[in-house]
């Protein structure tokens, strides 16, 4: 169950908002571009594949609900473990948004999501805020995947650990 029962998708998508700035991708990986660094392309190809990316060229709150950002993420090619922080920092919170409004929730993407969340994967370089807006999102979607031993469980219980063993003093909340 999530940490505030009372939390729902609007108010979630809220928070997404608040902790994860609009912008454009900048120096991150693109979608495109993840799929040519998973083929071990060269830096040539990669510029080349970002420059074609629809994605690249919008804000992630444009991408919330557009059908390129779950299928580019779910083409079997690349993805978010050949994006490095900032594509990570772009489309999470963008695909999180994308999950929230669904009126049924796509459980491979959830557990796509999930995945980038567990101890045997380098987590995102996000703040203390972002991943308490994250652990939130997934402990909302964990009833809906009725995945109580599954990924997102696991993500769950990962990022309550990373969020208890963070400084204090580095801890700031929206």
């Amino acid at each position: 169950m999530s940490t505030n029962p009372s939390i729902n998708a609007t108010r979630l998508t809220e928070l997404l908002f608040s902790v994860f700035p609009e912008g454009k991708i900048g120096n991150g990986t693109s979608i495109d571009e993840s799929v040519v660094v998973d083929n071990y392309g060269s830096p040539v190809e990669m510029r080349r594949a970002k420059s074609k990316d629809p994605t690249a060229k919008l804000s992630w709150r444009q991408l919330i609900g557009d059908p390129r950002l779950l299928a580019g993420l779910n083409a079997g090619l690349g993805g978010y473990n050949f994006m490095n922080d900032r594509g990570k920092q772009f489309y999470i919170p963008a695909a999180l948004a994308t999950l929230l409004a669904q009126p049924q929730l796509d459980y491979h993407q959830c557990f796509l999501l999930a995945y980038q969340f567990e101890s045997n994967h380098a987590p995102p370089q996000f703040s203390f805020a972002q991943y308490s807006v994250v652990l939130q999102c997934m402990e909302y979607f964990l009833p809906l995947t009725d995945d109580s031993e599954g990924p997102v469980a696991e993500c769950c219980k990962y990022l309550r650990s990373m969020l208890r063993d963070w400084p204090i003093e580095n801890r700031s909340l929206p």
